[in-house]
Formats: C-alpha cells, sequence, structure tokens
C-alpha cells in the first residue's frame, strides 16, 4: 500500500511558519519595549534636567530681586512653564514630550516658629518681594513670643533696636540712629510699629540669637496685619519639571541666615 505525503508537508509547513511568527512576535516585542525603556530613560533624563534648570531659575530671580523674593512657575496653568520648549511661550507649538518646569519658592509667610540651637542664630527679612516689587512690603505689625532669655536685635538701614524679652507692636523702646554725619543719635519713646514703619527704613531685619550654651530657645514671629508679610529665615524651594508621564521634583532650602551672617555683628544695645 502507498500513502501519500502532501498533506504531512501542508501541516508541517504550517507549523513552521506559526513558529517563525511567534518567534518574530516575540523579537519585536522586546525591540519596542527596549525602545520604550530608552526613551523613558531620556524623559526621566529630561524631567531631571528640567527641574534643575527651574531651580537655578528660581535662585536667579531670587539673587537678582533680594532674600525676600516670592514667585512661583505652574507646571499647566502658567506660560512660563514652557520656558525650556522648542516653542517656548508659544502654547500654540507645544508637544507632549517638551519639558514644562514648575517651582515655587517657599518664602513670604506672616507667622513663624523657628527654635534655636545653643549660641544660635536666626536673621529674618522682615519683609517681602513679589515679581516686580521693591522692598516697600514692610511688616511693622510684628510680635514675638518667646522666653526672656532670647536677645534680639531690629537692624535697619540707619539704626537700630535691641531687648532681651518678648515684644509686641506696641512697646516703646529706646532706639538708636546713625545720623546723616555717621553720628548715633537716640530716640526713648519711640514703639517697634513706628520703628519699622518709618520711611527711612526700607529693609528691616530681626536677628534672634540663643545664648544659652546648652538649651534650645523656642520661638513664634507673627504679624496682626493680614497684608503684611516678612521672609522665613530659611526658603525652602520646590523645583519640578514634566515630560510626558515623567516627572521630577527637587527640595531645596536657602539658608537666609547663612547669607545674611554679616549682620549679626550689628548690634545696637541699649
Amino acid at each position: 500500500m502507498q500513502y501519500k505525503k502532501d498533506g504531512y508537508s501542508v501541516v508541517a509547513a504550517i507549523l513552521i511558519v506559526g513558529f517563525l511568527f511567534v518567534v518574530s512576535s516575540g523579537i519585536f516585542q522586546l525591540v519596542l519595549t527596549e525602545l520604550n525603556d530608552n526613551r523613558g530613560r531620556e524623559n526621566y533624563l529630561r524631567a531631571s534636567a528640567g527641574a534643575e534648570a527651574a531651580l537655578e531659575l528660581a535662585l536667579l530671580w531670587i539673587k537678582q530681586n533680594g532674600y525676600g523674593y516670592f514667585d512661583q512657575i505652574d507646571t499647566w496653568a502658567n506660560d512660563r512653564s514652557i520656558l525650556l520648549s522648542k516653542t517656548p511661550l508659544d502654547l500654540g507649538g507645544y508637544k507632549w514630550n517638551d519639558v514644562r518646569i514648575s517651582f515655587r519658592s517657599d518664602s513670604k509667610i506672616q507667622s513663624y516658629s523657628g527654635s534655636l540651637d545653643p549660641i544660635g542664630f536666626d536673621i529674618i527679612p522682615l519683609f517681602f518681594l513679589d515679581s516686580g516689587d521693591s522692598p516697600e512690603n514692610k511688616a511693622t505689625s510684628l510680635s514675638l513670643d518667646a522666653p526672656d532669655n532670647l536677645s534680639w536685635n531690629l537692624v535697619s538701614t540707619n539704626g537700630g533696636v535691641s531687648g532681651q524679652w518678648p515684644f509686641t507692636k506696641g512697646d516703646t523702646v529706646s532706639s538708636k540712629i546713625v545720623t546723616s554725619d555717621g553720628a548715633f543719635g537716640f530716640s526713648d519713646s519711640e514703639s517697634i510699629e513706628s520703628f519699622l514703619a518709618s520711611d527711612l527704613r526700607s529693609t528691616n531685619y530681626l536677628i534672634l540669637f540663643n545664648p544659652d550654651s546648652s538649651q534650645d530657645i523656642e520661638y513664634r514671629l507673627f504679624t496682626s496685619d493680614d497684608s503684611e508679610f516678612f521672609t522665613k529665615p530659611r526658603t525652602e524651594i520646590i523645583s519640578s519639571a514634566q515630560v510626558g508621564k515623567y516627572k521630577q521634583n527637587f527640595r531645596t532650602v536657602v539658608d537666609n541666615t547663612e547669607y545674611l551672617n554679616v549682620l549679626k555683628y550689628s548690634i545696637f544695645s541699649n
């Protein structure tokens, strides 16, 4: 008896083609996965570089405007967020894989609670700046809640006040004033609020000092006027960047006390 082998050849061919199709599909899937991984790593690195660029931009504007500068770029609501794209400031030309940056300089505040290390300082600018403003936004209605052993000094453009007790804006103090010829003058009955509000003083700073060599000191500084703000002794900057679905966030703390360190020698004693 003789058997026909044509049917077996067709089955074998189908099996071989199916096997090759499965292998090629697997290889194609591996190639796509590798391409997606490479694209993801690229976007991740671009997002990291964008977040660092947003941080540098925030630091540049702080340097140009002053320690009390306050500003922010929102990721989706602000046109400035596409500064690093190929068509900056043109939302019409924005693509999904362009870099969107954002940052927030968290410096403006109305109430601040801090802690001083033994023999430690905090230096607080008693004003704030928004984009385009000058240092005219002064905090004058200040109160300090602190132990009696906390030493403080209000240092201004042309004078200062010092003390070692909690104070409110209405407390009467004796201040020293530097006159136009470089000599010292005195004021025996001036409130803290009037001292800070004087037109002669555009930039005021509060210097806090813990004279205790063994214990921390807790304090709270706040304003009683809702329209007044001051700058934190340490400013937190949150910078971010997003490329497609990839996002990176950086947190940076700018220590204003460190940069203003020379002011701690500007102490006016009663």
